[in-house]
């Protein structure tokens, strides 16, 4: 017997990206793999954009969409263990408040290789799809 696969609708900007008829009648409809790729795109976006907030006010208050992205971390080293903690309640912040398709967020960041300044970390998820919900993971690079 088939296994049916569910999937969810194309989001406006992945459409308008795409542009061709799904633009104009909204009918073109993803797999769960294409809807992942999505999220993951998006979250990659989320994570490499700079919020207009501190991260103390970020931690502390609501966001809203002028808040989109991530405080600046300049200040802080990925190699220390108390910064990353502080890291990752922001990148958790932010794809909780941004990427409602994502929940049960769980984020393991790496510390950045000497020199590097980039932070590495994996995402896992679950991944909603209309009454369906998928178990995803991958993995992020930020600066």
């Amino acid at each position: 017997m088939a296994a049916v696969s569910f999937g969810g609708h194309t989001p406006l900007f992945d459409r308008l990206a795409a542009g061709g008829d799904s633009v104009r009648f909204g009918l073109e409809f993803n797999t769960v793999n294409q809807v992942q790729a999505s999220v993951q795109a998006e979250v990659a976006v989320l994570v490499n954009t700079r919020s207009r907030l501190s991260i103390d006010n970020f931690l502390s208050q609501p966001l809203t969409v002028v808040d989109w992205g991530v405080p600046d971390f300049t200040s802080l080293s990925s190699e220390n263990e108390q910064d990353r903690r502080i890291i990752s309640r922001c990148l958790l912040k932010a794809i909780e408040w941004f990427e409602p398709r994502l929940s049960e967020v769980q984020i393991d960041l790496a510390p950045a290789q000497a020199g590097q300044g980039i932070c590495r970390f994996s995402l896992q998820a679950a991944l909603k799809l209309g009454q369906v919900s998928h178990r995803i993971s991958f993995s992020v690079d930020q600066p």
